[in-house]
């Protein structure tokens, strides 16, 4: 080695008085996009109360909703077509399970022989509302009366489809029936006995195709204000039997 010259792997080194300074390389530290690993103590102690708030929020649902679940039994889901998906069944009464639980039948009219099950499970509904419907109608003498009457008519065709909660629509339409049969059967014996009868005095009395067509149109009108009324019913019987968000939450607090 060459005297007075040192290798070039070394840095150089600068006298300046008595203090010796060396020039080292600089390396820069690779940059990352990863956040800080340390937080402050403070935001850690926030971090974790939190997670316990909403860790005990969650067991309290749990708790409500478990045991809602048991008061009340669940309604039987709907999967029939449109029309019932349009006016789903209401849930059934406390305490009374599903009436259709009995019923086996698999043909084809499934539909139809399902709704003779249902009315015949439960006759009082539709036969006693459809009898109150008949009464009500017999005391529209003048015009007080006529809206007191008609008032206790769209109540029990509404309290048929309140007690027929499978199938309130059924119920009110039955309960129509019932009711405005007997109105068929007294007009056919005025109209085979004195046409004129039905008309006021001195007006032309109708002939049978006048009367039938009569007679069919009232069917329609009655049958349609009984859907109504009977699916009034049972949505409002839904309704009160499904509680709202504001009546759970409520609940839980005074629990």
């Amino acid at each position: 080695m060459p005297q007075g010259r040192l290798p070039s792997s070394y840095c150089p080194v600068v006298e300046r008085g008595p203090a010796v300074a060396v020039r080292l390389a600089y390396t820069p530290r690779p940059m990352t996009n990863r956040p800080p690993a340390r937080r402050s103590s403070r935001t850690n102690a926030s971090s974790r109360a939190e997670a316990r708030r909403r860790a005990r929020l969650a067991a309290q649902e749990g708790d409500v909703g478990a045991e809602e679940e048991a008061d009340t039994e669940p309604a039987k889901r709907s999967s029939g077509g449109f029309f019932e998906r349009l006016f789903p069944p209401a849930p059934p009464l406390k305490g009374k399970g599903d009436p259709l639980a009995n019923f086996h039948y698999e043909g084809r009219f499934r539909r139809v022989v399902a709704a003779g099950f249902l009315l015949w499970q439960n006759p009082l509904a539709w036969l006693g509302a459809g009898v109150l419907w008949l009464a009500a109608g017999q005391i529209q003498v003048d015009a007080t009366l006529v809206l007191v009457g008609a008032i206790v008519q769209y109540a029990a065709l509404a309290g048929a489809g309140w007690f027929g909660w499978q199938r309130p629509w059924l119920y009110g339409i039955t309960a129509s029936i019932v009711g405005w049969v007997p109105y068929v059967v007294l007009l056919t014996i005025r109209f085979t006995s004195d046409p004129a009868s039905l008309v006021a005095a001195g007006a032309k009395p109708p002939d049978a195709g006048q009367f039938a067509l009569y007679i069919g149109e009232q069917t329609v009108i009655q049958a349609g204000i009984g859907f109504i009324a009977g699916w009034y019913g049972g949505y409002l019987r839904r309704r009160l039997a499904t509680p709202t968000p504001a009546a759970q939450a409520a609940r839980a607090r005074r629990r």
